[in-house]
């Protein structure tokens, strides 16, 4: 939990300004994803839609952009365009399965993307049909 957002970007900043190869690194990503999801949205989109970009010298972090968006979404209310970018994520890395999936048509419709929310959850229902319990209680 973040409890102190403006301090938790103070410190994110000091540290990439040091070492900037760090910038997009999985844990800056997060922490300062979900800081910025608490203070100012559009700023948490703007740098969601550069911390997912393949040329970064860490690679892209969408995982840390889905992780930021399911844990702070359990607290607050996003923006249209925060689910968005959360489903189309989750649709494109969250692989076949099917939890991922039904997040990603759910992350869609709260973002207003109703077609391609129906259309993941298809994918979605079709994921399920197809699973296999483990004998543990899980699916794959």
């Amino acid at each position: 939990y973040v409890g102190d957002p403006d301090s938790t970007l103070y410190y994110v900043d000091s540290i990439t300004t040091l070492n900037p190869d760090v910038k997009y690194a999985y844990n800056a990503t997060y922490h300062k994803f979900t800081a910025l999801l608490k203070t100012d949205m559009k700023k948490a989109l703007v740098f969601a839609n550069q911390a997912v970009k393949p040329d970064n010298p860490l690679g892209a972090e969408y995982w840390a952009i889905i992780q930021g968006i399911k844990y702070i979404s359990n607290y607050f209310s996003l923006s249209p365009e925060i689910y968005a970018l959360g489903g189309e994520l989750m649709e494109n890395y969250g692989g076949s399965i099917a939890a991922n999936l039904i997040k990603a048509s759910e992350w869609y419709w709260l973002g207003g993307k109703k077609e391609d929310a129906m259309r993941c959850l298809k994918k979605g229902r079709k994921a399920v049909k197809k699973a296999k319990n483990n004998g543990y209680g899980t699916f794959f």
